[in-house]
């Protein structure tokens, strides 16, 4: 699900025809974008998809004031607009562009939530153990609340995650 095109600076170089064209070659029937902190690839990342007859997924991976990321996927166009909407809420804190919980929260509707990778709200809770935000993006965003858990973070050895995953809240997609 993190799939960054060039409109991700400093974090990938890959073109959106060359993704498209990739994804093709391999049959998919769906593909998601999910620049970090940048929704400019979208028109691009549609046309590409469609003209390929491939079903766009638009999504983004949010920067929070606490340095971690949240992705959120849009379901249909409101949840477009919602991500939009989150995008124009950006405040610059150290110089760089980050997202609050409560901006999230919301413009929660019409978009799924996924919670992983070693800079998520995941990374931060193995390394203080706090469930707060975790629970408050939970409780609003319900079934469409994932956590990814990414084999080569070595989750496995995360002393708290057995926490996180006990507690039978959270669903996982690994």
């Amino acid at each position: 699900y993190h799939v960054y095109s060039h409109y991700s600076i400093q974090e990938a170089f890959c073109h959106i025809d060359d993704l498209v064209a990739r994804a093709k070659e391999l049959n998919f029937k769906n593909l998601c974008l999910t620049d970090k902190h940048s929704l400019s690839g979208c028109p691009e990342f549609v046309r590409e998809c469609e003209a390929s007859d491939i079903k766009p997924i638009l999504g983004c991976d949010f920067r929070l004031p606490t340095e971690h990321y949240v992705t959120l996927l849009a379901q249909n166009q409101d949840g477009w607009y919602n991500l939009v909407n989150i995008l124009g809420q950006s405040k610059i804190e150290e110089g760089v562009e980050c997202i609050e919980i409560e901006d999230i929260l919301n413009f929660a509707d019409n978009l799924v939530c996924i919670i992983g990778g070693e800079e998520s709200l995941l990374s931060k809770f193995a390394g203080d153990g706090d469930l707060t935000d975790l629970e408050r993006l939970k409780n609003q965003f319900g079934d469409k609340f994932f956590l990814s858990m990414e084999h080569e973070y070595g989750y496995d050895t995360v002393d708290n995650l057995s926490q996180v995953l006990s507690c039978n809240r959270f669903s996982l997609i690994e």
